[in-house]
């Protein structure tokens, strides 16, 4: 009896122990997020875009739209390329559901412009993204406002 217990109770510590070291959904998203800021600050456009699914769609704040690693690629260098000192995201709400996540937050955008001007934007920002195969998680869809 005793020798039974021990192998219940040991599964159940294996179990637990297991669930607690995977990462949540939520956690990978704000991982994702906190990177995007991370290379996006430091200018690293191919760090940025791999964060990106290959079908991954953007929309732009112009209300034109971008789509696919290459295309996705250009737009990040055009938007390293503003001058921006410091770019900013504060999620509203973040949550995820089998293998798709959304996140809406805020951004602040500071920098300056060709003139050598401040600017200061604060506006807001829509992810999808979609676990991968390999358990990944990636950009699917992106709305800047």
């Amino acid at each position: 009896m005793k020798k039974r217990n021990f192998l219940i109770n040991l599964s159940f510590l294996a179990l637990f122990s297991t669930a607690a070291t995977a990462a949540s959904p939520v956690s990978s998203i704000t991982e994702i997020t906190d990177k995007w800021l991370s290379d996006f600050n430091a200018g690293s456009t191919e760090s940025l875009v791999e964060l990106y699914s290959d079908e991954a769609v953007v929309f732009q704040a112009n209300n034109s739209i971008v789509g696919g690693s290459d295309a996705i690629a250009d737009y990040l260098e055009e938007m390293s390329d503003l001058n921006i000192e410091d770019f900013i995201i504060w999620d509203v709400e973040l949550d995820a559901d089998g293998n798709v996540a959304y996140e809406s937050a805020l951004w602040r955008v500071t920098g300056t412009d060709k003139n050598g001007a401040e600017i200061s934007y604060d506006v807001s920002v829509t992810n999808v993204m979609e676990k991968q195969n390999d358990g990944n998680w990636k950009i699917k869809l992106q709305r800047w406002n």
